[in-house]
């Protein structure tokens, strides 16, 4: 028995309310269970409820013990105060006030179904990684929808919120932050951080000064990265080094420089690697005016994939790595790499400055991009979708890793709309 399940009892009222009465006789009847309280203070807030002939309100407090009122000192704290009904699983000691006055106590042990409990149970104790994936297939399925459009909210709103606090510390400049969430994206899963960090080493402003030769970008990128240290591999490699050591002087950037062994290369496709990951963001700097706009003001799925549809010089055709020569193959971002950057940084911006400027419609424009491209294949959409959850879509991809990592990991099944559904009575 926990607290958070006694607060899901409540909220809902999924308990037996016939002849309900205080530890000490008095009937008791709620007309209103209060808010939940997600801040510091009683659990519910604004109830009203009827004890015996007079009807009260103000707030409830939950404990499993009565005894927790005294072992979290609210009989020292006037906040609680207000406490008008004092909600337990079980004990034998009245609550009372900072002034002494006792607070009528229920007791709800014998009271909430044993179903509710099992099942509750059942779902903390799953080793599935869903916990509720033997339930999946009775779930209706606008119940199912209705918390991955949640899901999908929630992650687009707090990648947002990560964006505009990036925003603010670029001192208001959308484009900086543009190109430090794209070089993020960049990185795809394994060297995210690290194309991050980069961005945020090697200003785009600096890039921009070079744009019109796509070796001096080169040289920057690659330099900042660290692959520029040591003996050259080749004469491409050794004129990279020879620009980077003079603009990297001019730019004051020597204590900048990513360490080269930071970098995963390992259990990665070469297609991955970001050494090829850096040449093709040369290209996309030296070809674009403004990133910002060219994303977010794309207006389709084609028009940003036609963006980003960029290939590298010859060298990188015949390379995944300097002065390691390999077959022709082809250096441009794929399809599935394309639809990733689209998914990772064109609509977390457009969310962000959406909310930014207060104007939905960006909001709604990023999810309709996620509703035409292809979900995501990884482990954790794999194992969302063997449960039973369909993922047909990328908007249905993040709402299942959204899902998977902020509720079905955490056993936050209180939380979720799916948990709530499996958990109600019968009888509701």
């Amino acid at each position: 028995m926990d607290e958070s399940f006694l607060h899901f009892v409540w909220q809902h009222q999924y308990y037996n309310k016939s002849d309900l009465t205080t530890a000490d006789g008095h009937k008791v009847e709620v007309y209103q269970p209060g808010h939940y309280n997600t801040n510091a203070g009683p659990d519910f807030l604004n109830a009203r409820i009827k004890i015996g002939d007079l009807i009260w309100n103000g707030s409830i407090e939950i404990h499993v013990m009565s005894e927790d009122w005294f072992n979290h000192k609210h009989h020292l704290n006037m906040v609680y105060d207000s406490v008008v009904l004092h909600v337990v699983w079980q004990g034998d000691r009245r609550a009372q006030r900072t002034d002494n006055t006792d607070i009528p106590t229920v007791f709800l042990k014998t009271r909430v179904p044993q179903s509710i409990f099992k099942k509750y149970q059942n779902l903390l104790g799953s080793i599935d990684h869903l916990p509720c994936s033997q339930f999946i297939s009775n779930i209706p399925e606008v119940i199912l929808q209705n918390m991955l459009d949640h899901v999908l909210i929630q992650r687009l709103e707090r990648k947002a919120s990560e964006i505009i606090s990036l925003y603010e510390s670029n001192a208001g400049d959308w484009e900086e932050t543009a190109y430090q969430i794209l070089l993020k994206s960049f990185g795809f899963q394994k060297n995210s951080e690290l194309f991050h960090k980069l961005g945020r080493a090697l200003p785009l402003k600096i890039l921009k000064r070079h744009r019109d030769k796509i070796v001096q970008v080169e040289s920057l990128l690659f330099g900042m990265a660290g692959f520029l240290k040591g003996k050259p591999g080749d004469d491409y490699h050794e004129n990279l080094q020879k620009e980077f050591a003079f603009l990297c002087q001019k730019y004051g950037l020597e204590d900048r420089i990513i360490e080269p062994h930071l970098w995963k290369f390992m259990r990665m496709r070469p297609a991955n690697f970001p050494t090829l990951r850096l040449a093709q963001l040369a290209v996309l700097i030296v070809q674009s005016d403004n990133i910002f706009s060219s994303l977010v003001y794309a207006g389709s799925v084609r028009s940003i994939l036609n963006y980003l549809c960029i290939n590298p010089g010859n060298y990188w055709r015949e390379h995944y790595y300097f002065g390691k020569k390999t077959q022709k193959h082809s250096a441009d971002l794929g399809e599935a790499g394309m639809e990733g950057i689209i998914i990772n940084a064109v609509v977390p911006l457009m969310a962000a400055y959406g909310m930014h400027t207060d104007d939905h419609s960006w909001i709604e424009g990023a999810i309709q991009l996620l509703e035409q491209i292809r979900p995501e294949n990884n482990s954790i959409v794999q194992r969302v979708s063997s449960s039973g959850i369909q993922v047909g879509k990328a908007c249905d991809s993040q709402a299942a890793i959204e899902l998977y990592k902020n509720y079905c990991t955490k056993r936050k099944c209180l939380h979720c709309k799916i948990g709530t559904y499996i958990l109600k009575p019968e009888d509701k």
